[in-house]
């Protein structure tokens, strides 16, 4: 299991999900912020995706963007700030897992048509000492679900 470090002197995330293989991580230095830009990013890899957290247990390690985790993958993001200003959903798990260990999911779209954060089908989403945000609660719901199983520890 090998494990890609990401940051301004070593890989760009792309570059190191390309090379990583199932049970890598991608692990994420103290203030780095991945721009995922306007498209979808996919995850077809069982990985571990993990920001450094300073000495004072500060998150500052950010992704923005959305991202789909699918093809059975079994991913992991642990300490990040999960951030977009997009009119869709961030995180989408189909027939995959997904597990989110001190994350703070936010989207930040004034006008978007949905507030769903994550949406999973056939899937397995697990949430610990983590935060979901939407603007405002009477335009949609933060998780949407469909024969899927959600644990929030």
């Amino acid at each position: 299991m090998a494990r890609f470090i990401v940051g301004p002197n070593d890989w760009n995330f792309r570059d190191a999900y390309q090379q990583a293989s199932d049970g890598d991580t991608l692990e994420l230095e103290d203030n780095t912020r991945v721009d995922l830009g306007s498209s979808v990013f996919q995850i077809n890899k069982s990985l571990e995706i993990v920001g450094q957290m300073t000495a004072a247990k500060d998150l500052t390690c950010y992704i923005d963007g959305a991202i789909a985790v699918t093809n059975q993958a079994q991913v992991t993001l642990r300490r990040i700030i999960f951030r977009a200003e997009i009119d869709r959903v961030m995180l989408s798990v189909d027939n995959a897992s997904l597990k989110l260990s001190q994350v703070i999911i936010y989207n930040g779209y004034q006008d978007a048509m949905t507030k769903v954060s994550i949406w999973a089908n056939d899937a397995d989403v697990t949430a610990t000492a983590s935060i979901f945000k939407a603007i405002s609660s009477d335009t949609g719901s933060t998780l949407k679900l469909s024969h899927s199983h959600l644990d929030l520890g």
